[in-house]
């Protein structure tokens, strides 16, 4: 949709506007089920605002679940990666995700952790 963002290299997947024929094309795939939608990146640093900040792309993702729920495809997990830290949780959850992905805050590598002590310690040295 207009005004999300993406990283070179990580664009994927379905147009939002093309969703419901998306799921149509991937519900015939034997063995296969519908089960939720992701977009990424669902947040960003925000320098100015010293924390995350929720992208344009995660009201896309809430935009083609309620499309999606009109259709009668209810209970979509909301896959919401980008940015993830024990700190972005609230915002995240605020935003309506259902599951996050760990990320760099595994490895302690976000922005926000670049600006400041957060909970994470590195998985790995």
């Amino acid at each position: 949709m207009p005004g999300d963002r993406f990283h070179p290299g990580h664009e994927g997947s379905f147009d939002a506007v093309a969703i419901k024929e998306a799921v149509e094309v991937l519900a015939r795939v034997p063995g296969g089920r519908f089960a939720g939608l992701t977009t990424f990146p669902a947040l960003l640093y925000d320098r100015a605002a010293g924390g995350v900040r929720p992208t344009p792309n995660l009201r896309t993702v809430h935009r083609a679940a309620a499309r999606l729920a009109r259709l009668g495809r209810k209970g979509l997990a909301i896959n919401a990666p980008g940015t993830t830290s024990a700190r972005a949780m609230a915002t995240l959850a605020e935003g309506g995700a259902t599951e996050v992905e760990p990320g760099h805050g595994l490895t302690d590598t976000t922005p926000l952790h670049a600006a400041g002590d957060l909970p994470e310690r590195p998985a790995m040295l």
